[in-house]
């Protein structure tokens, strides 16, 4: 009876509250693979990303992502980023480990070790390929290829629970309201792949669904709860979230290499988009687009955007992104990019301003708002691309993260105001100048004083530049500091003396080999 009574309790609790379930975390900066359940790649409330076009390298991590031995595995490296100021990166340091970094530092705040055996492969080396899936409350979830999927405290990394699910796991899960979370678990190649959901806070299995082929993209949920999922044999899958039942299945809906490229849902406008793929209708699976699809079919990652409504972009590996408008069916616009494509995800900020890697010409920043938008290159920071793939995450103060396969995270932020940055390195601006203006790439961007002023090295405002004091002039615009009339002379005019001329000779008689009146009243007064 009381087994009778839990069932149903958790039964009901699904049945009552898909309803209300929200795609956006708006706590969470980035709360799994997407961003969202929704996969929608928009950061959390209230965060922009960096203004440009200088950027500072903040800090580089001291461990690498490594690369993946999974038989047949392509998918990218992705990172989720906790309301606690925590990066939780897979793979980090080992294959083996999800590691979080602190976000301020790129200090290793902890490490978690997946255990043996692994499902395929080397026995001996199990792997973490999972973006973990953050709550509300801060715990962490994630899935590892020996089939275990863990629950930790987001903190300190200890284990809440574990469940073993049989399969290897390198699908990123999401995490819906309900407390329900979705992924998929296969043995990559040789066996059919499981969609999964778990109970969040006990990791109960609510259910599994057997698909046709292996599964290596994370599944994405619409607002009414339902999953959608591609498998290796590119058909997509709608499945009904409360009970795990196919609702509907499209063959051949993706290209090849699309099996291994997660899809978006606009929940307003009832799409699916699907990378290498097309734009579907979510009720039933039909092909919403009605222009020619050549660009969406080479398209390897999208994200949608809240402004303007309906506008979902699409980059992909070759030199060109779009813009398509889902309330219209057109494309807005096209972008052709000046060297490499965009492997890895897009990141949205709080204003439609989108941030995206090319693997040719380094970080974008891109006004996904604007009317055939342009994108323009940020500061190139010196990072290594890995296997060719970079995916990045918005934080706090306008910070950007970014990693890729083979390589360390690296933080990169507006450059500060008083300085420039060139290649991600910070410089102050030279004694003399000053900038009030974040974001400069070049010392063209410092300001001179002015002849007869002076300032330290970094001003951030003209009131950083001091007039001569008398006894001293600056003859030149820029100047770290003034120059003292010479010994037997002396100076009478206070303040924004530009000229030697303003030094006047002292009388015969006088000590002439003296230093003038005004560089002893200084050295008194600064006795």
């Amino acid at each position: 009876m009381q087994m009778f009574h839990r069932t149903a309790l958790v039964l009901a609790i699904m049945s009552t509250t898909i309803a209300s379930y929200q795609v956006s975390a708006v706590a969470i900066p980035w709360a799994m693979e997407g961003a969202d359940p929704a996969g929608t790649c928009r950061s959390g409330a209230g965060l922009r990303g960096p203004q440009g076009p200088g950027l500072h390298k903040k800090w580089s991590a001291s461990v690498s992502v490594t690369t993946s031995e999974i038989p047949g595995y392509a998918g990218f490296t992705y990172m989720s980023l906790g309301a606690n100021d925590l990066l939780y990166v897979p793979g980090a340091g080992a294959p083996n480990m999800l590691t979080a970094l602190h976000a301020h530092s790129g200090a290793v705040a902890w490490q978690f070790a997946c255990g043996l055996p692994n499902l395929f492969g080397n026995p001996d080396k199990p792997e973490c390929r999972s973006t973990p899936a953050i709550s509300s409350t801060g715990e962490v979830f994630f899935g590892c290829s020996n089939g275990w999927f863990y629950s930790l405290h987001g903190e300190n990394g200890t284990e809440i629970w574990k469940r073993q699910v049989g399969k290897a796991i390198v699908s990123s899960p999401i995490l819906i309201s309900t407390g329900t979370l979705y992924f998929a678990a296969s043995r990559l190649g040789n066996m059919n792949g499981h969609l999964v959901a778990l109970n969040s806070s006990s990791g109960e299995m609510r259910w599994s669904t057997e698909l046709q082929a292996d599964i290596q993209t994370h599944p994405v949920a619409d607002s009414d709860g339902n999953v959608y999922v591609v498998d290796s044999d590119r058909t997509l899958y709608k499945l009904d979230g409360a009970a795990g039942s196919i609702m509907w299945s499209v063959a051949n809906a993706v290209t090849s290499n699309g099996a291994t490229m997660s899809s978006a849902v606009d929940v307003d406008l009832g799409l699916i988009y699907s990378p290498k793929g097309s734009i579907r209708n979510t009720s039933d699976g039909t092909v919403r687009l009605s222009e020619d699809p050549t660009s969406f079919i080479n398209s390897l990652t999208v994200a949608i955007l809240a402004n303007p409504p309906g506008r979902a972009l699409f980059g992909s590996g070759t030199l060109n992104m779009l813009a398509y408008r889902g309330t219209s069916n057109t494309v807005d616009f096209s972008i052709a990019l000046s060297a490499g494509g965009v492997f890895g995800n897009f990141a949205v900020d709080n204003n439609s301003v989108v941030f995206f890697v090319s693997t040719g010409s380094g970080i974008h920043r891109l006004d996904g708002a604007a009317a055939g938008s342009d994108s323009f290159r940020l500061g190139v920071v010196s990072m290594t691309l890995g296997q060719g793939s970079a995916s990045s995450v918005i934080g706090k103060n306008e910070t950007l993260f970014v990693v890729a396969r083979g390589a360390p995270v690296i933080a990169v932020e507006t450059c500060p105001a008083g300085s420039f940055c060139e290649s991600g390195v910070r410089s102050l601006c030279e004694g003399g100048t000053y900038n009030p203006n974040r974001g400069a790439d070049n010392s063209a961007s410092c300001i001179a004083c002015g002849a007869g002023n002076y300032s330290g090295a970094g001003s951030i405002s003209s009131s950083g530049c001091l007039p001569c004091v008398r006894g001293r002039y600056s003859a030149a615009p820029v100047a770290a500091s003034c120059t003292a009339c010479s010994p037997g002379t002396y100076g009478t005019i206070q303040g924004g003396t530009s000229s030697v001329a303003a030094c006047t000779d002292c009388d015969i008689g006088r000590q002439i080999e003296l230093i003038s009146i005004e560089r002893q009243w200084s050295k008194f007064i600064n006795a």
